[in-house]
C-alpha cells in the first residue's frame, strides 16, 4: 500500500465518520425539535385553557353586573314594582314625572339587555333570569300605550318610522310568538 492509497483510505474513513456524526446530529436535532414542539403544543393548549377560563370569568362578571343593575338599581326596581303591583298607569300626568324617568330607565335597560342577546353576548340560559320581568313589562297595557305614544312622538319629530326600545319589543314579540307555536 502506497502513501497515497493510505491517504485516500484515511480520507474515506474521515468522510464516513463525518457522515455518521452528521446523521447523529440531525437525529438529535430532530428529536429535540419534536420535544420542543410537544412542549410548545402543551403550552399553547394550557394558554388556550387559561384564556377560556378567563373568558368565562369575565362573562360571569359581566352577567352579574347586568343582574345587579336589573335587581339592584333603585329606579329600575321602583318601576318594576309599579308594574308588578299593577300601579303603573300611563296618563297625561305621567309625562315629566319621576315615574316617567324610572320607566324610561327601566325600558332603556331592558332594551340594552335584549340588544346584547341579539348580538350574541347573552345566551338563552342567561336570558331566563330576565324573562319574567321582560314579559311582565311588555305585556302591561300601560307600557304598550306608552310605547305607542313614544313611537308617535318619534315619528312626528323625525319623520321616520322609528321604534323606541326596538330590541326589547322585538325580543318579546319573538318570545310570544314562540310560546304560541
Amino acid at each position: 500500500m502506497t502513501i497515497s492509497d493510505l491517504l485516500v483510505f484515511v480520507a474515506d474513513i474521515i468522510s464516513a465518520v463525518v457522515l455518521i456524526v452528521t446523521v447523529i446530529s440531525i437525529s438529535i436535532s430532530l428529536s429535540l425539535t419534536r420535544r420542543g414542539l410537544a412542549l410548545t403544543r402543551e403550552q399553547i393548549e394550557q394558554n388556550n385553557k387559561q384564556l377560556q377560563q378567563s373568558h368565562h370569568i369575565q362573562k360571569a362578571s359581566f352577567f352579574k353586573e347586568l343582574y345587579l343593575t336589573m335587581f339592584g338599581d333603585q329606579d329600575i326596581r321602583d318601576a318594576l314594582y309599579l308594574l308588578d303591583k299593577d300601579e303603573f298607569v300611563y296618563e297625561s300626568q305621567f309625562r315629566k314625572s319621576d315615574n316617567e324617568k324610572r320607566v324610561d330607565r327601566l325600558l332603556s335597560f331592558v332594551d340594552l339587555v335584549c340588544a346584547l342577546y341579539m348580538w350574541g353576548l347573552l345566551e338563552d340560559q342567561e336570558m331566563q333570569f330576565f324573562k319574567y320581568e321582560l314579559m311582565l313589562i311588555y305585556n302591561d297595557p300601560h307600557v304598550q300605550a306608552y310605547l305607542q305614544y313614544l313611537k308617535d312622538v318619534f315619528k312626528a319629530e323625525t319623520k321616520a318610522d322609528l321604534h323606541p326600545f326596538s330590541s326589547f319589543t322585538t325580543y318579546c314579540q319573538k318570545e310570544i310568538h314562540a310560546a304560541h307555536s
